[in-house]
């Protein structure tokens, strides 16, 4: 027992880096992991190979071998999906940067060379401290200087976020129909990217799938703390959530949440307006600047915006509707009044008149040709930064 865990834990901090780097995955579970399941796989194995010769000389008995390596298989499959539910059987983590990584292995290193002299009693908190040095780089992150909004290049479908001085990230929609699973594909390694391991908000304008179809996966890897949807969302990433033990809120305009104004829908957006414009209208007030995000509103939830009375003022503006083309689109900008556009949306999806409108007044960006941005809110004029992949 003691060697099979000592290889366990060998193979563990040789390759956990590796692990990490490629899936964003931190495994402590797999030291428990192996001294189970690898007598059950190679249990397995010989069953397996012991009903080959014996489908030829008795198949009856070939049958009954064949049968108990489906239990020992069945056996197999409970213990790894009962292992992974323990706490702490799995962490979502930034990869290492090159340097920490090539310290690690130096300092593994080091530490086998050690241990061949090193009293006994060291030796396990040792292998402990190698352990938790994989989150360190998570831990160190930083925070932007200024806050900072993003607009994830997902191609078909929306995906933004804000980030805040003191560490606060808030997600605005997750879902993409260029992805089949856009959280864990795209919007999860990005944040990750920039030193983030926790969202405090997740708010879902509605339930199309090109808004909400990557957020289960994002509400996992993220630890989500709370989700904001609008009155009438009906979408199974609520059960989802609740299992999570994610905090659930709906909200319609005039909802009291810190550090957001929700500007729609309105009390009269019932079951017989179209999905679109019963989506969540928030802007984002922050020290530096604000965000109005609108979701996919059309005609109906733009003449509802624009007759509420509120000042939509912002000067980072998200198209509707991925900058498709409506009556009220020309009002909706000159309402708002901002220093940047963005339509999240492929080269040639947006509409040119849309666009051509706005540039008159603003500077306009869409994803689909300048790729994922972050601008920088600061006391000055906002700085954009863009990320498009080679």
């Amino acid at each position: 027992m003691r060697a099979a865990l000592a290889v366990s834990i060998g193979a563990w901090l040789a390759t956990a880096p590796i692990v990490l780097a490629t899936f964003n995955l931190a495994t402590p579970v797999i030291l428990i992991a192996n001294l189970v399941l690898c007598p059950l796989v190679t249990v397995q194995a010989i069953l397996a190979l012991a009903a080959l010769p014996l489908a030829l000389l008795f198949p009856a008995g070939a049958t009954a071998v064949g049968w108990a390596a489906t239990g020992v298989f069945e056996a197999t499959s409970w213990s790894a999906s009962f292992l992974t539910r323990l706490p702490f059987a799995y962490l979502f983590l930034p990869a290492m940067p090159a340097w920490a990584a090539a310290a690690y292995y130096a300092g593994l290193g080091l530490w086998t060379w050690r241990a061949r002299t090193a009293p006994d009693r060291w030796k396990p908190w040792l292998c402990a401290a190698f352990g938790a040095s994989l989150a360190l780089p998570a831990l160190a992150a930083p925070g932007p200087d200024h806050p900072t909004f993003g607009c994830i290049d997902v191609g078909r479908g929306a995906c933004a976020y804000l980030r805040t001085a003191d560490g606060g990230t808030v997600v605005f929609d997750c879902g993409s129909l260029s992805y089949r699973d856009v959280g864990a594909a795209v919007a999860a390694p990005v944040l990750w990217s920039r030193g983030v391991t926790r969202v405090h908000t997740l708010v879902l304008s509605h339930a199309d799938a090109d808004h909400v179809n990557g957020a289960r996966s994002l509400i996992e890897r993220m630890r989500v703390a709370r989700l904001i949807v609008p009155p009438a969302f009906d979408h199974p990433v609520l059960d989802f959530a609740r299992l999570r033990g994610v905090e659930i809120v709906f909200a319609g305009r005039g909802s009291a949440l810190p550090g957001f104004e929700i500007l729609g829908p309105p009390p009269e957006a019932d079951g017989t307006w179209p999905v679109n414009d019963r989506s969540l209208v928030v802007r984002a007030t922050t020290p530096g600047g604000s965000v109005l995000i609108p979701g996919d509103i059309e005609e109906l939830g733009s003449r509802a915006l624009l007759g509420s009375g509120a000042a939509l003022s912002a000067d980072v503006f998200l198209l509707p509707h991925h900058g498709k083309r409506q009556d009220l689109h020309r009002e909706l900008i000159a309402e708002v009044a901002p220093r940047l556009v963005i339509a999240s949306a492929p080269e040639g999806y947006a509409s040119r008149e849309v666009l051509d409108h706005a540039r008159r007044t603003a500077d306009v960006y869409q994803t689909g040709i300048a790729g994922w941005l972050e601008i920088e809110l600061g006391p000055e004029a906002p700085r954009v930064r863009g990320f498009r992949e080679k």
